[in-house]
Formats: structure tokens, sequence, C-alpha cells
């Protein structure tokens, strides 16, 4: 329903922006986090042709995990913690709808909010609530219409203008909920995370049924993540993986499926490394990179914050690059502009050229994490495809 409404309002610009002396035929989409989630979504929506013509997607793909779930599991267990008895034997529990619709709004927030923290680790490798696969706005799952060249998903997703990249590291999401996992498992996570753990509990939390039940596959992803006798390092490479396997190997996948010029189209990665240590006060000594949701503080509130914030020096020539960039690729599909560095298109040539975004030194950057995006995106999925083809038949993510 939240895209519903999305569309809803892009429908309201396109027939009203030029009153306002806008271009109803030259829109662009921008979202960050759960908002590139939403505009990568609707730009796998046919029916949004001529709506909007270019997507900046910041931090999240159509094909990331967590982008769509099934949302009748946690819709049954926050109606239990609401007070809502559930019928396993009714295919449509009516009942346990009309008794959702009489809650007061405080209280199915409160429900919602208990859900949530019970399924604690859960939370790295399930959504509760999310947009899903209806038959409607969304045929199949969006990794699956990516894969299929042939769908009108596709064709509409290779029509439009499309940027995205991500923050050095997009693992930070997982910070937040360290003194709760501390608490859980009885150990100091300033100090790092112990080996031991990083397998066991940490991954096999985090990564989709799909992986943890296969123990090939699984032994492949923990040998590839863990260090031994560094609990720093090991806390490190946790968050290296969280920013791997949700952001970068699947923004990397969908930039290589925008990327062919069929329809004379344009593809831009970026990747941004500036860390300020205001966006997470709490985190341990042993934290590295620009976390989730920085490159924001640059495009949007760096005027309200440079006066008591500590940013790197000569962040106002990235700020006024940064916002050059966007603009301009707004405004044509190309972010290139007098006095700024050439930002190649992703689809150059077999290097995948990336735009490094930084204070001391923004250039172009060639395959970012290509071992680790190849692992996610080739060596996991050929590994699967070794067993039973029914269980193998969607992509490792997304």
């Amino acid at each position: 329903m939240g895209l519903r409404d999305q569309i809803l309002a892009l429908n309201w610009v396109h027939y009203n922006i030029r009153d306002y002396g806008g271009n109803p035929r030259d829109v662009t989409l921008f979202g960050e986090s759960a908002g590139a989630l939403s505009v990568s979504l609707l730009a796998l929506i046919p029916n949004n042709r001529g709506l909007f013509h270019r997507v900046i997607a910041e931090s999240g793909v159509a094909n990331a995990p967590g982008a769509t779930t099934n949302a009748t599991l946690s819709t049954i267990r926050t109606a239990q913690k609401a007070g809502c008895v559930h019928d396993n034997s009714v295919p449509n529990d009516d009942a346990l709808l009309q008794c959702l619709r009489r809650l007061d709004p405080t209280e199915l927030v409160k429900a919602t909010d208990a859900f949530t923290i019970e399924l604690g680790l859960q939370l790295f490798s399930y959504t509760p609530f999310a947009p899903i696969v209806d038959g409607q706005l969304f045929r199949r799952k969006p990794a699956v219409l990516l894969q299929d060249k042939s769908s009108s998903e596709f064709n509409f997703f290779q029509s439009l203008d499309f940027m995205t990249g991500n923050c050095e590291n997009e693992g930070s999401v997982v910070v937040g909920a360290f003194p709760l996992i501390q608490d859980q498992l009885d150990f100091n996570i300033s100090i790092g995370i112990p080996t031991v753990d990083m397998c066991n509990i940490f991954l096999s939390n985090m990564l989709s049924e799909r992986i943890r039940s296969n123990d090939r596959v699984f032994k492949a992803v923990c040998d590839k993540y863990t260090v031994d006798g560094n609990s720093s390092e090991q806390g490190r490479q946790f968050l290296n993986l969280v920013s791997d396997y949700s952001f970068i190997a699947t923004a990397t996948s969908s930039l290589a499926d925008h990327s062919n010029k069929i329809q004379g189209t344009r593809t831009y990665q970026y990747v941004f490394f500036d860390e300020l240590s205001f966006m997470l006060p709490n985190a341990p000594s042993w934290y590295r990179g620009s976390a989730h949701a920085t490159e924001l503080t640059y495009l949007f509130y760096y005027e309200q914050l440079k006066s008591h914030v500590k940013y790197p020096e000569g962040a106002e020539i990235l700020v006024n690059q940064m916002r050059s960039y966007w603009t301009n690729f707004a405004k044509t599909g190309n972010p290139n502009g007098s006095g700024l560095p050439l930002w190649l298109p992703f689809d150059r040539n077999s290097s995948h050229p990336y735009m490094n975004l930084k204070s001391q030194g923004t250039g172009m950057g060639m395959n970012y994490r290509k071992p680790y995006v190849d692992f996610w995106m080739k060596r996991i999925p050929a590994m699967l495809s070794e067993c039973d083809q029914t269980s193998c038949a969607l992509p490792v993510v997304g």
C-alpha cells in the first residue's frame, strides 16, 4: 500500500507539475535506504512508464535481501502480541483481521515493536514488513524479474537512466543492535566479535535459509569472512559481510543488469567514503568507514551541521561536487559537468568504473570489491545450482 501511495503521488506530479514550472516528461526519483528500495521497486512496475525517467537509488536496490517479504507470518505474530487469536485451520482468517482493525493504533504500534524486538538477530535476514509479491504490482520476486530479459518489468527498468551506490560501510546498519546482541550472547562488543561466534551465531541468523541449510555453501561463506585470533578484525569482517551481502553485491548486480545500450539509457555507480563520527556516536573503537546514510549530510544538511560537526578537510568541495553530480544527472541523465572530475559510466568496459566520493580526492575507481561481488553473484549461485533444482530456482540474494 505504501508503493501504491507513492504511485498516486507520482500521478499527481505528472498531471500537475507543469502548473509549477515543471516538466512531466523529465522526472527523476531520489531515494535512500528504504527510499532507495522504494524507487528501485517502482522502476520494476511497467504501469509507471511515463511517470518518471531516471532513478537515483542510494544504499538499496530492488533485488536486495529484504526489499520484499512475506508479511503473513509477521502479521500473525504481531496480532498475537496484541491479543488477537489466529485460527490455523482457516485459510483467510477474517476474525484475526477484524480484531486487528478494532485495535487502537497505539496498541498496534506497541505490538509491532514487541514482535520486532523479539526477532533479535533474525532481523539480519528477515524484514518483518515490506512490499510483497502480490500478483498485481509484482508478479515475481524482483531478482527473478531482473533475470528475465524478456519481461516487461526488465524492459521498463532498462528504459530509465539509473544511478546507484553505497557508503563504504553499509554494515553500520547493525551497529545499533550491538548492545542487545552483547547482552544476549554475553561478550564485550567493544573488543570485537569472537571468531567462535561469527559463523554459528552471527551468520546463521543473518543469511537466508537457502544458504544456512546447505552445509557446503554455509562453510564457504564462513571461510570467506572469518579471521582467527583477532576479535576487532572479526568485527570489521562481519560488517563487511553485511555490506557485501545486503548492499554491494546486489547493487553491482542491478548495475550489470541495467548496463547495456539496447535502449540508450545510462548507468552510473558511486561509493561514498567520508566517515563522520557523529553518525554512530556509540560505535565500538574498532569500527571504520562511512556509515549508512552519511552521504545525506553532504547532499542536504551540510550548512546546518558544519558549525558543530567536524567534517574532513575538503568536505565543502565534495559537497558541491556531489550536489552538481546529482542535479546534473536529474536534469540530463549524465552527472558530468564543467569543473567536475569525469565520471565514467558503469558499462564503459568490463572494469566497471565507479566514482570514489571522498573529501581527499574524488576520482574514478574500478570493479568495487570485485572478489566479494563475484563470490556472492557467481560462486555461491554456482554452488547452489549443484543442489536440488527446485530449491535452487531463485538467486542467492534478493
